[in-house]
């Protein structure tokens, strides 16, 4: 008892808690080959090394675990579980890994963890029962290169003994309830800059209000770095300036960064121009800040992106740089409800790859690039809530991938195009609110996947497509507000998932046919 008290760092006289049962365990029958009784046995790293995983059991809830396999066996630790993994060190089998993600652990982490000196990877992930602060305990495991502590329920701050971890590689500790350690920092960030080995960091989805931006930039080697979903640059009560940007003038410093996410915090300022100095950059998340000053046309330099998210900087303004025409590699656009003005430019998805394009609530005006229609790979196209105008171009037709299609709140006028009809993965169609006219193109018919069909409050003329009928997945549609006439079609009754129908005020006429007596669903 003596020996081990020697070296743990909690109660082990307290028999009802996690020491307490630690303990008793190690003087058990499963551990009949230690010998205490040898002087300096409290320094032997296997005893350490037994004890703390014993202790790690009893203080994480080890009976509820989803897997324990040999864990507490009179076997070499090793040899306990498949989530352990060992290497072969000088002293012998030495723990190297814990792969205990999704695991249903539960409760604390003990600071006896620290006598793991050969550990390279901690890998918690996915344990919701996990709680209470970190501790500084780990920040002696000098050997960590991996440490994944994401979706748990820690709190506190980065303690500062995370400094030495200087072999870190991977820092995962997103969807925590992590505050800021100090008052101007975000928790550890001066800490953190410390940590020149990092290539991938994650504080996302935690309680963050402050950073000091350029403690992040000295992490020359990120190269994947997201610290969203916080209320960074959010004044409080501390008096810090608000809005501060978070991509100033030395963004340029993260040359390796890939990814780069700091979506939904309270930052603000302009977009320096030297983002396109990040040339491997792959995702640009930027959205729901206060951004402002416009999209920097260097923005189109970056012939890397795939992703980027302006979405929700509601002062961000400016036009759609002509530049990103450049961006053949771009899969994902998103500048809803940022301001933006002007037309799109005239080539805009020529070449290009896009798989959703989201340009809804801006002041957009002019006319649909033709251009964007051949894009094949389209899947989400959202234009709504804009002052576009003209007609929908004919090469409509030619967005064969396309699932989802908006265009309500614009000043779009003509008929609706009979290539429409190619479209047949389309699963909703918002057309609402436009001034488009002439009648519905028999070609609506072919839309077998439609669920979702809007087109209220336009000048639709002529009678509803008995097409119509073949739409066996349409479970809306609305064309009220319009001029349509004529008898409703018969076929309507085939449309047996319909749950919501729109029709009034048109001018149809005659009786309503029996056969929609067969639609249950509707509410």
């Amino acid at each position: 008892t003596d020996a081990i008290a020697a070296f743990a760092r909690g109660n082990v006289t307290d028999a009802e808690s996690p020491h307490g049962h630690a303990l008793e365990w190690m003087l058990g029958p499963e551990n009949a080959d230690l010998d205490f009784s040898v002087p300096g046995a409290e320094r032997d790293s296997t005893t350490k090394q037994r004890f703390a995983m014993a202790l790690f059991y009893y203080t994480a809830g080890g009976d509820n675990w989803l897997a324990k396999e040999e864990f507490l066996s009179e076997e070499h630790i090793c040899d306990w579980s498949t989530m352990i993994v060992c290497a072969n060190e000088t002293n012998g089998r030495e723990v190297a890994e814990l792969q205990f993600g999704d695991n249903n652990l539960q409760g604390t982490l003990p600071r006896e963890l620290l006598y793991l000196e050969t550990l390279k990877t901690m890998n918690l992930t996915g344990n919701m029962g996990l709680a209470g602060s970190l501790p500084s305990e780990i920040g002696q495991i000098a050997s960590l290169e991996i440490l994944d502590l994401s979706d748990a329920k820690f709190v506190g701050p980065i303690p500062d003994s995370f400094a030495n971890l200087r072999n870190l590689r991977h820092l995962d500790l997103r969807n925590n309830f992590l505050e800021a350690g100090s008052e101007y920092e975000l928790p550890g960030s001066s800490v953190i800059a410390g940590l020149r080995e990092l290539r991938h960091l994650d504080l996302s989805g935690n309680l963050l209000t402050h950073v000091e931006i350029n403690a992040l930039l000295r992490l020359t080697r990120l190269e994947y770095l997201d610290i969203s979903h916080n209320t960074i640059g959010n004044a409080g009560n501390h008096g810090y300036e608000f809005g501060v940007s978070a991509v100033p003038s030395s963004i340029g410093a993260l040359a390796q960064l890939r990814v780069f996410n700091v979506a939904h915090n309270n930052f603000g300022g302009t977009i320096h121009p030297n983002i396109a100095k990040c040339k491997r950059l792959e995702e640009l998340r930027l959205n729901d800040n206060g951004y402002s000053g416009g999209m920097p046309s260097e923005l189109g330099q970056l012939k890397a992106l795939r992703v980027l998210d302006l979405s929700n900087n509601a002062g961000l303004g400016g036009s759609i740089p002509s530049a990103l025409e450049n961006l053949k590699t771009l899969k994902h656009l998103n500048l809803k409800n940022s301001g933006i003005t002007g037309s799109l430019p005239k080539q805009f998805g020529r070449g290009m790859e896009m798989e959703t394009l989201i340009l809804d609530a801006n002041l957009l005006t002019g006319s649909i690039p033709r251009d964007i229609f051949n894009m094949r790979q389209l899947r989400e196209l959202r234009l709504a809530s804009n002052f576009l105008e003209g007609s929908i171009p004919a090469e409509v037709g030619n967005a064969t991938g396309l699932l989802q299609f908006t265009l309500f709140e614009n000043n779009l006028e003509g008929p609706l195009p009979s290539e429409i009809g190619n479209l047949v993965n389309l699963t909703s169609i918002v057309f609402g609110w436009n001034g488009l006219n002439s009648s519905l193109p028999e070609t609506l018919g072919n839309l077998v996947n439609l669920e979702i069909l809007i087109l209220d409050d336009n000048f639709f003329t002529g009678t509803l497509p008995t097409t119509l009928g073949n739409l066996k997945n349409l479970m809306e549609i609305h064309v009220p507000n319009n001029a349509l006439n004529g008898t409703l079609p018969s076929e309507l009754g085939r449309l047996t998932a319909l749950k919501d129908v729109g029709l009034q005020s048109n001018v149809f006429t005659g009786t309503i046919p029996r056969e929609l007596g067969n639609l249950g669903n509707i509410w």
